[in-house]
């Protein structure tokens, strides 16, 4: 059975990564990023939770819940305001159909990058902390 403080630790992985996809999903949003520095970003993403987590399932399972989470939280951030000004239905589906096009292809092209940065960071993670 896991602790206290181990729950605590997976808790904050997830929910950091996941503000930092979350971050992702509004910058390829909002600023229509090309998908190269999506695929920069993203890369560099992973790697850091990859390093931070240093177990290759911990660190992948780290990286899809985030990537899930951020993404569901990116398309909430986006969704917003077309729920809360009450806009018409046409305008909240045009504006949904934009979103998930959009997400959609990063979402499905990152998957890939997202288990490499993982696994590429677990392997520096362990190497640092077998130095260390």
């Amino acid at each position: 059975m896991l602790r206290t403080a181990e729950l605590l630790r997976i808790f904050g992985l997830v929910a950091a990564s996941s503000v930092n996809y979350a971050c992702i999903a509004v910058l390829t949003i909002f600023w229509q990023l090309d998908l190269i520095p999506f695929m920069f970003i993203a890369l560099l993403m992973s790697l850091m939770i990859g390093i931070i987590g240093a177990d290759i399932a911990r660190s992948l399972f780290y990286t899809i819940a985030g990537v899930v989470v951020g993404t569901f939280l990116g398309a909430a951030i986006y969704l917003a305001p077309y729920s809360i000004f009450g806009e018409s239905l046409q305008a909240t589906n045009i504006a949904s159909f934009v979103l998930f096009s959009i997400l959609g292809k990063h979402f499905l092209v990152g998957l890939s990058l997202y288990m490499v940065g993982a696994i590429a960071g677990s392997f520096v993670g362990e190497n640092i902390f077998r130095k260390a």
